[in-house]
């Protein structure tokens, strides 16, 4: 879905929104973690949060209306349905951890359908299918390849510190098509595009 043009590119994902008390106690956690001063870690911003369903990567400008049409098809028969967050952890696992996240609870069903919706959605316009299992989460830090053992461990031990405030119920009523703009200081985010959900 790429061209040799980059100009006429965006770096683009399919993602449900988080309404601003869920970004707030997110803040709070992350703002745990900066405060434990862990050295390896790079801590994602509250704001660029999202519950990821499909990472595109660079997509030709004119794909836009495409997707938009796409993500529609694929919201019109859902029904929104209810989130929340609920405790923490890190991938491949807590041991050495590369990732860290806060976790999805509620309907998660529902969110792995909508997941699937959207991948078949996007596959009919030549994007390639997901080979891994969908698996709700929201990353709040990830782990620099320089990061030591020790590095890895302090970062555990900080999550697990933190994992009795994560918490709060939100309500999944759209799919949003987001722009995302790398910069120096972090990436940057634009919805181009809502897809309502629909009874």
């Amino acid at each position: 879905m790429t061209s040799s043009n980059r100009t006429d590119q965006l770096r683009l994902f399919i993602a449900v929104a988080l309404p601003p008390e869920v970004r707030e106690t997110l803040a709070r956690v992350i703002g745990r973690l900066r405060d434990a001063e862990l050295r390896g870690v790079r801590l994602v911003a509250p704001e660029g949060v999202h519950v990821t369903l499909k990472f595109l990567g660079n997509v030709d400008a004119g794909l836009v209306a495409s997707l938009a049409e796409a993500l529609g098809a694929a919201g019109s028969d859902v029904a929104p349905f209810e989130l929340a967050l609920q405790g923490v952890g890190a991938f491949p696992d807590e041991r050495a951890p590369r990732v860290l996240w806060a976790g999805i609870a509620g309907d998660t069903e529902a969110l792995a359908g909508l997941a699937r919706r959207v991948d078949e959605a996007c596959a009919t316009l030549g994007f390639a299918r997901e080979r891994r299992p969908f698996a709700p989460h929201l990353t709040i830090a990830r782990l620099r390849d320089t990061a030591t053992s020790e590095d890895r461990v302090r970062a555990a031990q900080a999550l697990a510190a933190v994992g009795s405030d994560v918490g709060g119920a939100f309500a999944v009523d759209a799919l949003h098509l987001i722009k995302s703009t790398l910069t120096p200081s972090g990436a940057r985010y634009e919805t181009i595009h809502n897809a309502p959900l629909h009874t």
